[in-house]
């Protein structure tokens, strides 16, 4: 039974070094959402469930000051919305405040190829839902997303949510304000490239200023394995006439299980020319052929909170493949992993990578590792 919670706590100790999920949707998002003159509106939101549906998240030890509400379900039923059923497979979500005092909040549905959108009153009561795209624009299993923000981003609002089915899948760039008579209107961005892609994530408008910098996870298991890919536009917002790269370590070695806990290696990412002309078999061609490192699906990324040098330090999740098949010489994770990278300083192109949780130690820290997938970073702490 697909549902939305949030979750708060009372302590304000652990807020300031805790990030979890459902902080990054309500607190971290609000935040955002408002600038600092308008603070004082969160004021106004009365934590409290508003779903018939009961909180099936848990708390995990750590997490005891975590208060737990459930937000929305496919159960509820809204009054101006009444024909409204929240889909299944509730993915990756985005939250922003209106001008009239609301906030829309677009959450995935990956497996319904869709993405909702919930209005929430100032206290944020939810009392409308809409789709804003259905699965004849969504055309692809819809993963994990980034609603992009003039004060996070420096361009949007614009919620990214990638295609994951297949090489050939794109990514959407949808206006959380969209009205609801475009559900059904693909909205495709041709220059992010053709990738089975977990998530399209620009960084801070602080860490590279003036451009705009989208890193994108390349979850495929094929032939040619997953890929990182960034984005590049010298100017901020430019999504069309950008130029597009695939990581590989300067030594050109490929093979991901090559990559060893606690070795650093200098990587690059090189140019896909013509990338807009290119299928996605033949960027998946072209980006083994330039001697991109090969990973085991890489999942969702994101960036650390804070300051323009932590907004360069780059974490991701690559989930793993079995070891059989295309992986039968187990050259890919099986388990799944965690990646730092650390760009430079000025070059958006040039960076330092690290393995810092590795699944497939199976007597390591990461030895509990299923198939890690999201991924939030806060300043101080990397949720898995």
């Amino acid at each position: 039974m697909p549902f939305l919670c949030i979750a708060y706590t009372r302590q304000r100790r652990r807020m300031k070094n805790t990030s979890t999920i459902a902080r990054m949707l309500f607190m971290v998002a609000l935040a955002s959402a408002c600038s600092s003159s308008k603070q004082e509106e969160i004021s106004k939101v009365v934590l409290k469930d508003h779903s018939v549906t009961p909180a099936l998240v848990k708390k995990m030890p750590g997490f005891e000051n975590i208060q737990i509400y459930s937000l929305f379900s496919s159960d509820d039923k809204l009054a101006s919305s009444p024909n409204y059923v929240f889909g299944g497979s509730a993915d990756r979500a985005g939250i922003m405040k209106l001008p009239n005092g609301n906030y829309a909040l677009l959450v995935n549905h990956e497996d319904n190829f869709a993405v909702s959108r919930l209005t929430l009153d100032e206290t944020f009561k939810p009392i409308s839902g809409e789709y804003v795209l259905n699965s004849t624009g969504g055309i692809w299993r819809l993963c994990s997303a980034t609603l992009a923000t003039p004060q996070e981003h420096g361009f949007g609002p614009l919620f990214l949510t990638c295609g994951e089915i297949g090489e050939e899948s794109r990514t959407h760039g949808l206006n959380p304000t969209d009205p609801a008579s475009m559900a059904s209107t693909s909205r495709e961005l041709p220059g992010l490239g053709r990738w089975n892609a977990e998530n399209a994530m620009p960084l801070n408008k602080n860490a590279y200023p003036g451009r705009t910098v989208i890193l994108i996870g390349d979850d495929d298991s094929g032939a040619f394995g997953g890929q990182v890919v960034v984005y590049v536009s010298e100017r901020v917002g430019d999504l069309t006439n950008g130029r597009l790269y695939v990581l590989r370590r300067t030594d050109r070695n490929k093979r991901e299980m090559d990559i060893r806990v606690g070795n650093v290696y200098d990587v690059e990412f090189v140019e896909l020319e013509n990338h807009q002309t290119l299928t996605g078999r033949q960027l998946n061609q072209l980006s083994d052929a330039l001697g991109a490192i090969a990973f085991g699906r890489v999942e969702d990324l994101d960036y650390r909170k804070g300051s323009p040098a932590n907004n360069r330090e780059i974490y991701f999740c690559v989930t793993g493949q079995n070891n059989t098949g295309i992986n039968a010489n187990y050259s890919r994770t099986k388990y799944g992993r965690v990646y730092k990278l650390n760009l430079d300083t000025n070059d958006p192109l040039k960076g330092k990578l690290e393995l810092i949780l590795d699944g497939d130690d199976r007597q390591g820290p990461a030895r509990m590792f299923q198939n890690p997938d999201n991924i939030f970073v806060g300043e101080n702490y990397v949720y898995i």
